[in-house]
């Protein structure tokens, strides 16, 4: 059993469905490991926990941060709330759109929600416990927000006459908020060999002649996979090295690396032939070709 990561209908957006070992002494979980979500396509650094309890009718929100701004993990202790992430990034493709889910203590699922998101929830069971991850300090001069109800984004909330903030209850429509108070889409179009990535996020890589944008933890996790085919090939464990490769094909496939997607599928067909001559010989052609990327942040993106 593994963990599985959904992304939504707004590119970024996960829903987590955590393994749940149960029996009739209770329940273990794990509610994070940093590997596997990176894996999932998490890739993020979590700095700040929080906890908040609210009754049954409380809504909260929806708020951003934008010079310090917050990716978040969110899943419920206790209770159940309505959870949701709202795309308010200037020049975004779906600016305005809006995507919600129930987490509650019974389901044990997680939401997660990107940078330039604005969050919100709703309580609806009696009393709610709610733990969410951040990856950047809360910054109360920094807090902004957009009125739950806006006509615009139309959020379907299962409440009607929700319990607010005397904060939250005077929050602006999301066309009232003046441009330099959004976060900006970043909307980097990079050709990738004859293709172009639409999730890239704050890392730029470098390669000769082209230019690649790549998500958080794309390429860490590459040389993760080269590690465990060095070890796969030691063994002839072919399916093992089959499976790797379905999966490097898979992620390079959705992000327009069409030279990692080649390599893939000629690591796929020599795992079936049982070509270890070939395997070696794809898994320095790969190592090569991440040895050749420099990773380069940069924060005017």
């Amino acid at each position: 059993m593994s963990v599985k990561f959904f992304e939504m209908s707004l590119p970024g957006v996960f829903l987590v469905e955590p393994v749940v070992f149960q029996d009739d002494r209770g329940f273990f979980m794990e509610t994070y490991h940093q590997d596997k979500y990176v894996d999932g396509g998490i890739g993020r650094t979590f700095v700040q926990d929080n906890y908040s309890h609210s009754r049954k009718g409380i809504l909260r929100g929806l708020h951003y941060q934008l010079r310090h701004a917050q990716a978040k993990l969110i899943y419920v202790v206790e209770g159940e709330i309505f959870d949701v992430a709202v795309d308010i990034r200037r020049g975004s493709p779906w600016f305005g759109q809006w995507f919600g889910t129930h987490l509650s203590s019974k389901n044990k699922h997680q939401m997660f929600i990107p940078e330039g998101f604005a969050h919100g929830f709703c309580v609806l069971s009696e009393m709610a416990d709610i733990m969410y991850k951040c990856t950047d300090f809360y910054v109360p001069q920094d807090e902004f927000g957009v009125y739950w109800s806006d006509p615009d984004i139309g959020i379907d909330w299962p409440v009607e006459t929700p319990y607010l903030s005397e904060k939250d209850a005077q929050n602006p429509l999301l066309s009232a908020i003046p441009e330099d108070s959004l976060p900006v889409y970043k909307r980097e179009e990079a050709v990738i060999h004859g293709s172009t990535s639409a999730y890239a996020e704050k890392i730029i890589v470098h390669v000769p002649h082209e230019l690649e944008y790549v998500v958080p933890g794309f390429l860490e996790k590459r040389h993760r996979d080269v590690k465990t085919l060095k070890e796969a090939i030691a063994k002839d464990d072919y399916e093992n090295i089959r499976a790797l490769a379905q999966g490097i094909k898979k992620d390079a496939e959705r992000y327009g690396f069409d030279t990692l997607t080649d390599s893939g599928q000629a690591l796929e067909d020599a795992a079936k032939e049982k070509d270890g001559a070939t395997i070696k010989k794809e898994i320095s052609k790969f190592l090569g070709y991440l040895r050749r990327v420099q990773v380069v942040y940069d924060d005017s993106i």
